[in-house]
């Protein structure tokens, strides 16, 4: 059940409605400050909402939200009075061609005289063209706590009010007094769909841990990274345990680009994460004591690699700021032939890469002009911030020579190392004529 797209509105810098479309490999461009890291921590934080025990609609506890309040996640006042923020999802639950995407959006007030949010208007649009529109009444049931009574419109056509409660982003439809059983009953497995299987974003931030010199033996590896990378060595030992193709295949990357191999160690009750020079079986170093590069893109490989378990107990969305973060040039392009190559799989992952190397770009317009990748499985998004203090973006596509489509890719973009060469030929020549 793909993601095809999701929708922000009134979201941090993003006062207009401003939709992503998810492709198997999603690229984020733009200056720095320009919202790119809002946008991508967008899909945990939602992902973190749907699953969350809590009355509150959004799961500002979890890390995405980077414990933030509800009101900064509004836009500066300067920019935007409303106290309402909108996500919506799009997405399939049958096959490609089928039916179009069913789509469900949250509109979520503010009400701080109670310090707490409320779910004021929910709407569903089924794919064969039904849709459930329910609109919050304000009928406070306490001093303390709004009510949950809905106007409910089904297709269009007042049905009644029902009371629907909320536990994060899930609604909880209690019994209605209409003859609607039908379309909610659809709704109730969608989001048991939603919780079981979407909502296991694999988010990484952009600043990843060093593993631990000594690791000690849990019950079982995590399910999950955490965002600063947290679990890998776990994922790697227990598959090193269990004989799996994890560890192989995070090695094999370390070997082929830079001629070391990765080795799990298990005295006793604790293991260590080894590496060392494939030429020279003797030498082997503790992965806390080799470059800042190769460990920060240690979680990012792992994360990458169990995208290709189709056992479905690993995550098929994932989401890294700054994947090249710490790695010399040389090596952004053999990361991103990776994401290249899962995205080209018949039945792909979905990738979002939030980056500002141009060698990244690079490698995928060039996966795309050889044939590697198709150019319908690639997108681009330039975030941009206007005059007024507004983020914006402009989507790129490719043709199949892997050039951008239209004019939406700004000029002078990647320009700056031209410049310095340019600058500095000019002052070595200034240098010379003195």
């Amino acid at each position: 059940m793909p993601i095809e797209s999701f929708t922000v509105k009134n979201f941090r810098s993003f006062v207009d409605a401003t939709e992503i479309q998810l492709r198997p490999l999603t690229l984020l461009f733009g200056y720095n400050s320009a919202g790119k890291s809002a946008l991508l921590r967008t899909l945990p934080l939602l992902a973190a909402s749907l699953r969350s025990p809590e009355r509150a609609p959004i799961a500002l506890a979890c890390a995405a939200a980077r414990q933030a309040s509800f009101a900064d996640l509004l836009p500066h006042p300067a920019l935007s009075a409303s106290r309402q923020l909108s996500f919506s999802l799009a997405f399939r639950l049958g096959p490609s061609g089928t039916l179009g995407p069913e789509r469900v959006t949250w509109r979520i007030r503010d009400l701080p005289e109670l310090r707490q949010q409320v779910v004021e208007e929910f709407d569903y649009a089924a794919a064969d063209g039904s849709r459930l529109h329910a609109l919050w009444q304000l009928t406070p049931s306490g001093p303390t706590r709004p009510g949950s009574q809905y106007e409910v419109h089904i297709n269009g056509f007042l049905a009644g009010e029902m009371f629907i409660s909320f536990q994060g982003l899930v609604p909880e439809f209690h019994e209605p007094t209409g003859t609607w059983r039908a379309p909610l009953d659809r709704l109730i497995d969608l989001f048991k769909v939603l919780r079981a299987e979407r909502a296991n974003v694999q988010w990484l931030s952009s600043v990843r841990r060093t593993p631990d010199r000594h690791l000690r033996w849990r019950n079982a590896a995590p399910s999950m990274l955490e965002p600063d990378g947290l679990g890998a060595s776990d994922m790697l030992a227990y598959d090193d345990l269990a004989k799996g193709p994890l560890l192989g295949s995070v090695s094999a990357w370390y070997e082929k680009h830079l001629g070391w191999r990765l080795k799990v160690s298990h005295p006793a009750d604790q293991y260590r994460l080894l590496m060392g020079p494939s030429s020279n079986s003797l030498v082997e170093v503790d992965v806390a004591d080799v470059g800042e590069g190769l460990t920060q893109v240690l979680p990012v490989l792992v994360a990458a690699a169990r995208l290709r378990d189709s056992s479905g107990n690993a995550p098929r969305i994932l989401a890294v700021e700054e994947p090249e973060s710490h790695l010399h040039p040389r090596l952004h392009a053999a990361l991103t032939g990776s994401f290249c190559e899962l995205a080209a799989l018949p039945d792909p992952p979905q990738i979002i890469l939030e980056t500002h190397s141009e060698n990244i770009l690079l490698r995928v317009q060039l996966a795309v002009a050889e044939g590697q990748l198709s150019p319908e499985k690639v997108i681009v998004y330039w975030v941009r911030q206007s005059s007024d203090g507004r983020s914006r973006i402009d989507p790129v596509e490719f043709d199949s020579l892997g050039q951008p489509k239209g004019n939406n890719w700004p000029p002078g973009v990647f320009s700056e190392d031209l410049d310095q060469a340019r600058k500095l030929l000019e002052a070595q020549r200034c240098q010379s004529r003195s």
